[in-house]
């Protein structure tokens, strides 16, 4: 019978799931003997997760500076993501 996680938090999932995936990601994707940081790896999935879009990826980001309180950080991104994004549209 297979145990069953109880998770009681979505900080709960991330710890458990995100770890074993960037491991993963890491052993599979980069070449051997080179040392990938959580970041790079976590960059990989993200880019290839939202199909290499810039636009999705630029909102990945942004929220994830709005989660963490890097409020005006995130505007003066913001600011210049849609100045760019705005040229090529």
């Amino acid at each position: 019978m297979p145990t069953e996680v109880k998770l009681k938090s979505s900080d709960d999932l991330i710890r458990m799931a995100i770890p074993k995936l960037l491991k993963a990601v890491k052993q599979t994707a980069f070449v051997r003997g080179y040392e990938a940081s959580d970041e790079e790896a976590l960059g990989l999935v993200i880019s290839k997760y939202l199909n290499w879009d810039g636009v999705a990826i630029s909102k990945a980001f942004t929220e994830a500076l709005e989660d963490a309180n890097y409020h005006k950080l995130n505007q003066k991104i913001q600011d210049l993501l849609d100045t760019e994004f705005n040229k090529e549209l």
